[in-house]
């Protein structure tokens, strides 16, 4: 069945890369239009990682930074640090090492041994878990120099998540059908096997995969909330697998991949 596309919508910002891109996070400061990507060549197994504002919008850089390994996972991003997993036993699937580097321009900081990065929990101070032959065990420290912040625990609330993910429908559940309905009636799409659902501002978006010939097709579809077109466009094609948290809101700005080696944007404002 042909779909209907449609781009009344402009990109606010592309970049493509020469790798996949394996992890986008955004900065879990509110005020902060800051985005993390890890990106993986998997013929040279070398990982780079780059930050891009979308305020500008620019790539600040892109780089292969000099501790990361391709055992190294990005896994958080805020108050000017970015946090990476290092795994240095390749046999177990835990991580050894929490790096924190300086999100301006890459290069590390500290290293704290035996943690796992939890949460930031705001503009000064960190949630982490500490391996240890007792256990595991919560742990504070200040983001700025990794000093222990657990004597400010009376004073620290639950962190603030700062972008909007989608919510996962698969056919079995119970409001399946009725939005497979909305994407046929809208673009003629055939029946997909997986939708992700977001509302952002007055705007409606859908990611959405279809299965043909042996390979996914991944489609973006944004209305306005009469049902308008506004955009819809294939993001992907022969893919072997289905993403996690395929899109991502974040002050006004939709962020997606496209063909898993681009980082796009779309101005969602009111």
């Amino acid at each position: 069945m042909k779909k209907h596309t449609n781009s009344i919508l402009e990109i606010y910002f592309r970049k493509q890369f020469d790798g996949l891109i394996w992890r986008i996070i955004p900065s879990a400061n509110t005020d902060s239009d800051e985005w993390a990507v890890e990106i993986r060549n998997q013929e040279s197994k070398t990982v780079r990682h780059a930050v891009i504002d979308l305020s500008v919008p620019e790539t600040k850089w892109y780089a292969e930074l000099p501790f990361a390994e391709w055992s190294t996972q990005l896994t958080g991003s805020g108050s000017g640090r970015l946090f990476f997993h290092q795994y240095r036993q390749h046999e177990l699937p835990q991580p050894d090492d929490l790096i924190a580097a300086d999100s301006k321009t890459g290069l590390p900081e500290w290293v704290l041994p035996h943690h796992n990065f939890i949460s930031v929990l705001d503009d000064k101070r960190l949630l982490t878990f500490q391996r240890s032959p007792a256990g595991l065990q919560e742990k504070r420290y200040y983001i700025k120099d990794a000093q222990p912040a657990d004597s400010d625990y009376l004073n620290i609330t639950d962190p603030t998540v700062s972008y909007r993910a989608p919510i996962r429908y698969l056919p079995d559940n119970i409001y399946f059908s009725k939005i497979s309905s909305f994407l046929r009636k809208l673009t003629g799409t055939e029946e997909p096997v997986v939708i992700d659902y977001l509302e952002a501002n007055q705007f409606l978006v859908l990611s959405y995969y279809i299965y043909r010939e042996k390979a996914f097709e991944q489609w973006l579809l944004v209305t306005d909330i009469y049902g308008s077109v506004l955009y819809h466009e294939k993001t992907g094609e022969r893919l072997s697998g289905i993403g996690i948290e395929t899109i991502l809101f974040k002050n006004n700005k939709l962020v997606f991949l496209t063909n898993n080696n681009e980082f796009t944007s779309l101005n969602l404002t009111q």
